[in-house]
């Protein structure tokens, strides 16, 4: 009986150890070459010091013109992908299968207007709201709250100074390769400040 009980053990440990070896792989050593989009990034909420030593982001887009398709909130749904003039991502459409083209998994809010400070709101125009599976850039804690406070200032005026580097996979995964700001990587940014 403590033989049984003992492999069981074993085969458990290995199946928890086994799943984040799978994932590291398959993130480092991909089937296919991932594609780099550049999201922007809009004005985050104010620093809450519960929530650890990371830059908060509100990437976008962080929605599309409505269609006639029902979500429900906190559904997963397809976000096909796109780039925009300025080589900036956007996207295209939802759905809910994957699509043949790029895409990522992204989190449905709601359907409805839109209130922007200084915008007449215009209830006729309908809108499909999600929420990108990137919103936390991870660093050393001595600098989170420094490049915080930056990327805060620079979201409030204009979205063009902060840029979200992001790898895509074709299984629709993403992962944030690097921060922006002004053109320039973060930790590189932050060091020419202080200098």
């Amino acid at each position: 009986m403590n033989k049984i009980r003992l492999i069981a053990f074993l085969l458990t440990v290995i199946a928890g150890m086994a799943y984040p070896v799978y994932k590291i792989i398959k993130i480092e050593y991909p089937e296919q070459v991932p594609s780099v989009y550049r999201f922007r990034c809009g004005a985050i909420d104010p620093y809450d010091p519960f929530r650890g030593r990371f830059v908060t982001l509100r990437t976008l887009p962080d929605r599309i013109p409505a269609d006639q398709t029902t979500y429900h909130y906190g559904e997963n749904v397809y976000a096909t992908l796109g780039v925009d003039s300025d080589g900036m991502a956007t996207v295209v459409s939802l759905s809910k299968t994957p699509p043949a083209s790029e895409f990522i998994t992204v989190k449905y809010k709601r359907h409805g207007v839109a209130f922007e400070d200084n915008e007449t709101v215009d209830r006729k125009k309908q809108w499909h709201f999600f929420e990108l599976p990137f919103q936390r850039f991870y660093l050393n804690e001595k600098h989170a709250p420094e490049a915080e406070n930056i990327v805060a200032k620079l979201t409030r005026g204009d979205t063009k100074q902060c840029v979200l580097k992001v790898k895509v996979y074709a299984d629709g995964n993403a992962v944030i390769e690097d921060l922006e700001i002004k053109g320039q990587s973060l930790q590189k940014y932050l060091q020419n400040k202080t200098k």
